[in-house]
C-alpha cells in the first residue's frame, strides 16, 4: 500500500512526496505571506516558485518568518536554514542537527524549538543565531509540547518523553507504540492526548497519568489536530486516505468533513484571519473560511503518481477537466481543471474512483461513468453524489451534446444492455433502447444533434459481434447500419448523417471510412487505435502501445505518423471548440492548436490565442469577485459578427451585452451587473460568452458578491 513505508522508522510516507513542496511558494499578491507551522501565518490567493527545494533535499517541513524577507527554515537535508532575500536563497546556520528536522515550532515567549531524527530537540533563544540541543536523544521525534519553558513531551517512533526541566532530563512516559505516535497536543493545563494509529491516550491530570482509548469511529492515522476552542477540534489524518475531521464535542463523536484520495495530509494551520488551511502530500494546499465546512484547493500540482491521464472532457464554455487513471487499485486519483483553454491547470477535488468518463451539460453540473455507478455534480466537480442507477451493468459511453445526455449501459456476463436520455441535466432519465437488441451493450455514442447519432457498441451472439445502430428522433426508431467487418469497434466518429469513420480492434486493427451511412466502407488506416477526437476536418488519432499519433487534415481520408513533444506515451485526446489535448502517462498534458496539428507541438506555449487566429477571448480588465460592474476586454481575432451574452451557472441567458460587426482587434466590455429586465442579478456565478459566426466561442466566470 502507498505510504506503509513510513512504519518501521521513517515518520510520513516516503514514495508519494512533492518535490516541490507548496511550504517553499509565497504568494504574490499584495496579502502575501509565508507559512510557519507554527505561527500559522497563511493566505492563500496565487504562488510562485521562490527557490530551488533541492536546499532541503526532498521536502520542506516548516518555515518561520521573521519578516517578510527573514525566513529560517528545516527540511529533509540535515540541518537549519536561513534566507534573508524572502527565501530566494538558503544558507545553513551552525546546529547540532545530523539528521532531518520534521518540526519547527514558536513558544509565547518567543523561542524557537525544533525537532526530529535521533531524538534531537533543538533550542534557539536568539531568533535562530544559535541553538542548543535539549532532546532526550532517542528515537524520531514526530511531534513535540512545551507547557512553558522546562515542562515538554516529545513523541514519535521509539520515543514518548517527558521533561520538567527544560531537557536536562527526560523520562519515558508511555510505552512505544509499534506504529509510533504522531501527535501530543494539550487542550489545557490538564486534559491532553498522544495519538498513534488506532489509539489514544488521554490524559485529565496535566500528563501525570495516561489511559489508553480506544474508538473505531474515530479518524485512523491521526496527524494533527487543530483545537478551536470549547470542544470544537479538526483533526486531519495522514495515511490510507487524506481527511479531514471535525469534533464538536471534545472528542466524543467525530464527523468527516472532506476527504482526498491521496496518501495523506500533512500539516493543519489556523491564520489570526481564522482561515484554515490543510496541505497533502502531493502539493495539495487546501483552504477553508468556514472552519471546514467548504474546501478550496489553493495550489496547483501534478501528480507523482505513475498514472495516465484516464479521462479528458471539457463544459459547454469551455472549462477542461482531466482525471487520471492509475495504473494499480492501490494508488489514487486525482483531477486537474483548466479554465484558460488548457494554458494553465490546478488541482481539483476528486471525483470517484475509477472514471471510464466525464460529461458537462451545464458548466456547474456534470455526470461521471465509474463501472456500475453513476455520479453527479453540481458544483462544477467540487463534490460528486451517486445519482440514478439505471441499470445493474457498467456504464460505458456519457455523451452531451446541447444540454441533453445519454448514457449508455452493458453488462459483460450477459451482454444486456440500455441507453438512457436525460432532458434535465440528468435528474431524471427515461429509456431509449426500445428498438435497439435487448442484448446489445453501447459502447461509443456519437451525436450530431440532440435528436441525431449513432450508438456503436457488440451484440452477444454467440460471442460478441460489433454493431452500429442511427437514429433521428432521440432514440424513438433506431436503423441498423451495415458494419466495415466483423471485429469490435474501438473508436470512432460521425461527421455527418453520411460520413464517418470507424476503427476495428482485433488480430489486423485498422480504420474505414463511409459516405454513404455505411452502404461502403474504404480502408484508410492500418494500426491500433484506442482514441480518436475531431475538430473539423483535422483529426487526431492516439495509437495503443505507441509514443507516436496518427492525424488527418482531411476528415480521416489519409492519415499520417508523427512523434509528440510529450515524453510519456500519449493515452488519450480530447477535442474542445478550438484545440486538441492530449493526456500521457504520469499525468502528462499538452494543448494543441488546429493549425499546428501537421507539426504537432506550439512553438510558443504562452502566446495570445488571437496570435494563432482561434475563436474569441474574453479578459477580466477590473475586479472579481465584484459588487458592481464588470470590467472585461474582447478579444477578436479576425473580423465578422459576434455577440458577447451573461448566462448563469444553470445556463439560462441573464443578459446581452454586445450584437453586431467588429473588426479585428481588442474592444471594451462592460456588464453593469442587471438581467434583461433591469433588476439587479443576485449573488452567484455567472459567465459571459462571446460567439462568433463561425460558431468559435470564448468565455469568462464572473463572481458578483451583492
Amino acid at each position: 500500500m502507498p505510504g506503509s513505508s513510513r512504519r518501521g522508522g521513517i515518520p510520513r510516507p516516503r514514495e508519494t512526496r512533492s518535490t516541490t513542496s507548496t511550504s517553499s511558494r509565497r504568494t504574490s499578491d499584495s496579502r502575501s505571506g509565508w507559512k510557519d507551522r507554527s505561527c500559522g501565518r497563511w493566505t492563500v490567493a496565487s504562488w510562485e516558485l521562490r527557490s530551488d527545494i533541492t536546499t532541503f533535499g526532498q521536502d520542506l517541513y516548516g518555515v518561520h518568518a521573521f519578516s517578510a524577507t527573514d525566513l529560517i527554515a528545516v527540511g529533509e537535508s540535515p540541518g537549519i536554514f536561513r534566507s534573508t532575500d524572502a527565501g530566494a536563497t538558503w544558507t545553513e546556520v551552525p546546529n547540532p542537527s545530523t539528521g532531518t528536522l520534521y518540526q519547527l515550532k514558536t513558544a509565547p515567549d518567543g523561542r524557537l524549538d525544533a525537532a526530529g531524527a535521533q531524538g534531537k530537540v533543538l533550542r534557539s533563544t536568539d531568533d535562530g543565531g544559535n541553538w542548543t540541543d535539549v532532546g532526550p536523544g532517542i528515537g524520531t521525534i514526530e511531534c513535540q509540547w512545551w507547557a512553558d519553558e522546562m515542562n515538554g513531551w516529545a513523541v514519535g517512533d521509539d520515543v514518548a518523553h517527558h521533561t520538567t526541566d527544560g531537557g536536562a532530563s527526560w523520562t519515558q512516559f508511555l510505552d512505544f507504540a509499534f506504529f509510533g505516535y504522531h501527535e501530543v497536543v494539550f487542550y489545557d493545563a490538564m486534559t491532553g492526548e498522544v495519538m498513534e494509529d488506532f489509539s489514544s491516550w488521554q490524559t485529565t491530570d496535566g500528563g501525570v497519568t495516561w489511559n489508553e482509548v480506544q474508538d473505531f469511529s474515530w479518524p485512523d492515522y491521526p496527524r494533527k489536530t487543530l483545537d478551536l476552542g470549547g470542544g470544537h477540534r479538526l483533526r486531519i489524518t495522514d495515511l490510507e486516505g487524506a481527511e479531514l475531521w471535525e469534533t464538536v464535542d471534545g472528542g466524543v463523536t467525530w464527523s468527516q468533513l472532506f476527504a482526498q484520495s491521496t496518501v495523506g495530509m500533512l500539516e493543519l494551520e489556523r491564520s489570526p484571519s481564522g482561515r484554515i488551511v490543510f496541505s497533502s502530500d502531493v502539493g495539495d494546499l487546501f483552504w477553508s473560511d468556514d472552519e471546514g465546512q467548504t474546501v478550496q484547493n489553493g495550489a496547483a500540482r501534478a501528480d507523482l503518481f505513475p498514472a495516465r491521464i484516464g479521462s479528458l472532457s471539457s463544459t459547454p464554455l469551455g472549462a477542461i477537466h482531466a482525471a487520471t487513471e492509475p495504473s494499480s487499485t492501490f494508488l489514487p486519483t486525482s483531477a486537474m481543471k483548466s479554465t484558460d483553454g488548457g494554458h494553465s491547470w490546478f488541482a481539483a477535488t476528486p471525483a470517484p474512483p475509477r472514471w471510464t468518463q466525464y460529461s458537462w451539460p451545464s458548466e456547474l453540473v456534470g455526470l461521471g461513468a465509474a463501472r456500475e455507478e453513476l455520479y453527479r455534480t453540481m458544483d462544477g466537480g467540487a463534490s460528486w453524489t451517486l445519482a440514478n442507477t439505471l441499470s445493474t451493468g457498467n456504464y460505458a459511453p456519457v455523451r452531451t451534446i446541447d444540454g441533453w445526455v445519454y448514457a449508455g449501459t452493458w453488462e459483460l456476463s450477459t451482454g444486456a444492455g440500455s441507453l438512457a436520455l436525460s432532458t434535465d441535466l440528468g435528474l431524471t432519465w427515461s429509456d431509449v433502447s426500445a428498438g435497439l437488441p435487448s442484448n446489445f451493450g453501447p459502447t461509443i455514442l456519437s451525436f450530431l444533434d440532440r435528436e441525431t447519432g449513432f450508438a456503436l457498441g457488440r451484440l452477444r451472439q454467440g460471442g460478441d459481434v460489433p454493431r452500429v445502430y442511427f437514429t433521428d428522433d432521440a432514440g424513438a426508431n433506431w436503423t441498423m447500419v451495415q458494419i466495415p467487418s466483423n471485429d469490435l469497434i474501438a473508436a470512432a466518429h460521425w461527421f455527418s448523417t453520411e460520413t464517418g469513420v470507424v476503427h476495428v480492434a482485433g488480430t489486423n486493427p485498422r480504420m474505414y471510412r463511409t459516405t454513404d451511412r455505411g452502404q461502403t466502407w474504404t480502408q484508410v488506416m492500418t494500426g491500433y487505435v484506442s482514441r480518436l477526437a475531431f475538430l473539423g476536418d483535422i483529426g487526431i488519432a492516439v495509437q495503443s502501445f505507441s509514443s507516436q499519433v496518427r492525424y488527418s487534415t482531411d476528415a480521416g481520408v489519409t492519415w499520417n505518423t508523427t512523434s509528440t513533444p510529450m515524453t510519456s506515451r500519449p493515452t488519450n485526446v480530447h477535442a474542445t471548440a478550438h484545440e486538441f489535448v492530449l493526456g500521457g502517462d504520469g499525468g502528462q498534458l499538452l494543448r494543441l492548436a488546429p493549425e499546428d496539428v501537421a507539426g504537432l507541438g506550439d512553438d510558443d506555449p504562452s502566446a495570445d490565442a488571437t496570435d494563432r487566429g482561434f475563436g474569441p477571448e474574453l479578459h477580466f480588465a477590473g475586479a472579481n469577485p465584484t459588487r458592481g460592474a464588470s470590467q472585461l476586454r474582447l478579444l477578436l481575432p479576425a473580423p465578422g459578427r459576434v455577440e458577447v451574452d451573461v448566462i448563469d451557472a444553470a445556463g439560462r441567458h441573464v443578459a446581452n451585452l454586445a450584437r453586431g460587426f467588429h473588426s479585428a482587434g481588442e474592444f471594451p466590455v462592460t456588464w453593469d451587473g442587471r438581467i434583461a429586465d433591469g433588476t439587479a442579478a443576485p449573488s452567484g456565478v455567472y459567465f459571459v460568452r462571446a460567439r462568433t459566426e463561425d460558431g468559435a466561442t470564448g468565455a469568462a466566470r464572473i463572481v458578483r458578491v451583492n
